[in-house]
């Protein structure tokens, strides 16, 4: 009678393996704002009102897009980035952040409005 079998690990998990060129993971240099689909594009665009849609838009809006979430990122960042309250608190309330940007644009929109008028 053969004694208990030992595990053994076979397939491409096992150390020391050569994995094939067919299961080896690729990097890929691909741009995460061509993850903002055309479906999710007209989908948005629907929901606003818009009926129909040039060809040349979608690169567009990935553009205007990018533009906005940069300016929304490194406001946040400016604002709690060197703060003790960054330091301590592993992740910051949505509640903190969206009054805190909301008090960030409104002290924006009173200085265009001083601008504005100062002229």
């Amino acid at each position: 009678m053969p004694g208990p079998a030992t595990a053994q690990a076979y397939g491409l998990n096992r150390p020391g393996a050569q994995i094939p060129k067919r299961h080896r993971q690729r990097l890929r240099r691909v741009d995460a704002m061509q993850g903002v689909t055309r479906p999710a594009i007209r989908r948005l665009a629907r929901r606003g009102g818009v009926i129909r849609i040039q060809r040349e838009i979608y690169d567009t809006i990935r553009c205007v897009l990018r533009k906005e979430l940069e300016s929304i990122i490194g406001k946040l960042v400016s604002m709690f980035g060197g703060t003790d309250e960054a330091k301590t608190r592993p992740s910051i309330p949505e509640r903190t952040r969206k009054v805190r940007l909301s008090l960030q644009s409104k002290k924006q929109s009173t200085d265009n409005y001083a601008d504005s008028n100062a002229r």
